[in-house]
């Protein structure tokens, strides 16, 4: 899981939907992850409208593609599809699907991960991307990570820190999908947790 491991993301404004406006399967997010491909992609498969996000929060300054110094070149979206894992790949206990998309607001990086499993829990496959972006230390990795485990579709999660913030979208017959909002690096960020939090219920909305 070389992405999910290196938290290489990034994404486009715009993008296709869920498909028909249901909420977002685990099949549908491992066919856009096949869109994006192995290698990446300059765009975002997934519809995130994040002019009006950045006016909903009251940013003040707009949310724009890519990672804030271009350390990615023309990648802004990366994705693995893991709905057929070998053996010893990390899906193969929760086999599923991973969209990240990259944005950025002035020098902070925002990254929406988009995770999907057959089974609850698979959030945690995202735990070190969590740990890093938001400056936990193990002790508070641990409950935050089974704290998004019990969380009710709709339901955000936010970390102690406030620049984590962990959606569920659904579960059920679609499988169990979420969205992680990273803001920030090393838990540091110029963004307030009050508008963290609206920027991922924002997004979140957008999924749907």
């Amino acid at each position: 899981m070389a992405f999910i491991l290196a938290g290489l993301v990034g994404c486009q404004s715009g993008g296709a939907a869920s498909g028909d406006g249901t909420a977002l399967s685990v099949n549908r997010l491992a066919q856009l992850a096949d869109e994006v491909g192995e290698d990446g992609s300059d765009n975002c498969p997934l519809p995130y409208d994040v002019k009006k996000a950045a006016g909903a929060v009251g940013l003040g300054k707009e949310i724009e593609p890519g990672a804030p110094d271009d350390a990615l070149g023309a990648v802004v979206a990366t994705a693995e599809n893991g709905t057929q894992p070998e053996k010893e790949s990390a899906w193969a206990a929760n086999p599923g699907a991973l969209v990240s998309c990259m944005y950025h607001s002035g020098e902070d990086a925002l990254k929406i991960h988009t995770i999907g499993g057959e089974k609850p829990g698979v959030v945690s496959l995202l735990a070190p991307v969590m740990q890093r972006d938001g400056g936990m230390n193990t002790t508070e990795l641990g409950p935050y990570v089974e704290k998004t485990k019990k969380a009710a579709p709709g339901e955000a999660v936010q970390s102690e820190g406030g620049n984590v913030v962990t959606v569920p979208l659904s579960a059920g017959d679609t499988g169990n999908v979420a969205i992680v909002l990273t803001v920030g690096n090393m838990g540091k960020t110029s963004l307030t947790p009050e508008q963290i939090l609206e920027l991922a219920k924002t997004f979140a909305g957008q999924t749907k």
